[in-house]
C-alpha cells in the first residue's frame, strides 16, 4: 500500500485524531492556529477502496457431495461487511505506522464507533498503540470538521482547545 502524506506545516503539532465507524476514516492533525484539524491525507479511507475480489473473496464456495442432488453452498467463513471493516482497521493502522516511522506524529486520538475501535485496537501495533493517548467511542465519523474540533478530546489540542475561528 502507497502512503501519500499531505506535507507537514510549521503550524502542525504531531497530535493526529482518527475519526471512524468502519465504512471510512478520515485521520487529521490538530494545528495551532485555524482551522484546527486539518487532513494529513489527501483522501479518506474507505472500505469500498479494496478491489472488489478482495472485498469479496470470503464468499460462500461449492460443496461435493456424492450420492445427491443439488450442490450445496458451504458457508461462509467471513461476513463480506466484517471482512471490510477489518481491512479498513489495518489500513488505518498502516498509516499510522507510517506516520511514526517518519516522525510525523507524537500523539494519537482515535474516536470512533465502539465496534470499530476494537478493531483498531487490535490492528495497531504496539510501538504506535503507545502513542495513543485518548479514546472516544463515538461515532463522529459524518460531523464536519469545523464540528469536530469542539467535539472531540481536549488534549488534542496545545492549548486544551481548538484555535479560534475567524469571523468572515
Amino acid at each position: 500500500m502507497d502512503i501519500e502524506l499531505n506535507p507537514p506545516d510549521a503550524a502542525a503539532t504531531g497530535r493526529w485524531v482518527v475519526v471512524a465507524d468502519g465504512a471510512r476514516a478520515r485521520i487529521f492533525e490538530a494545528h495551532r492556529h485555524a482551522p484546527g484539524l486539518r487532513p494529513v491525507l489527501p483522501y479518506d479511507l474507505t472500505g469500498t477502496r479494496a478491489r472488489s475480489h478482495d472485498r469479496w473473496s470470503d464468499r460462500a464456495g461449492q460443496g461435493h457431495q456424492s450420492g445427491g442432488y443439488g450442490s450445496p453452498s458451504m458457508s461462509a467463513q467471513t461476513d463480506p461487511i466484517e471482512h471490510e471493516h477489518e481491512l479498513l482497521a489495518r489500513e488505518v493502522a498502516q498509516v499510522l505506522a507510517h506516520a511514526r516511522n517518519e516522525h510525523r506524529v507524537d500523539a494519537i486520538v482515535l474516536v470512533a464507533a465502539p465496534a470499530f475501535l476494537g478493531r483498531l485496537r487490535r490492528a495497531i501495533d504496539p510501538q504506535t498503540r503507545a502513542l495513543v493517548v485518548a479514546e472516544d467511542d463515538r461515532d463522529l465519523s459524518r460531523l464536519p470538521e469545523h464540528e469536530l474540533e469542539a467535539r472531540i478530546p481536549a488534549v488534542v489540542w496545545v492549548d486544551g482547545e481548538p484555535p479560534p475561528r475567524r469571523r468572515a
